[in-house]
């Protein structure tokens, strides 16, 4: 069995979102958002009477090079959901209509 050499990051052209930051692998990812939200805390943690807290979510596009496949990563503190290009617009699809129908409450 041969190694086979990991794609050069030079030998795919970085998409436009593309930070420019590559490990050797030739990953290409965009710039993180970084957006405030609240959490649940889980049953039994809220030692000082609070049942959420604060934190930060943050999601970015990455695609492997010589791969059309874009993922979508949103990550809160050790846990992370990555969601195909097309997993993501349904989820946000999704997220429009729950909201428009909590503002008509």
């Amino acid at each position: 069995m041969t190694d086979v050499p990991a794609p050069s990051p030079s030998s795919d052209p970085c998409p436009e979102w593309c930070c420019g930051d590559h490990d050797e692998e030739g990953y290409h990812q965009s710039c993180f958002e970084i957006l405030p939200a609240v959490v649940p805390l889980p049953p039994g943690c809220d030692g000082e009477g609070r049942s959420e807290e604060a934190t930060e979510l943050s999601v970015a596009a990455y695609r492997y090079s010589h791969s059309s496949a874009v993922w979508v990563a949103i990550t809160e503190g050790r846990q992370t959901l990555d969601v195909s290009l097309e997993s993501a617009r349904r989820l946000h699809a999704c997220l429009a209509r729950l909201l428009e129908q909590l503002e008509r409450v």
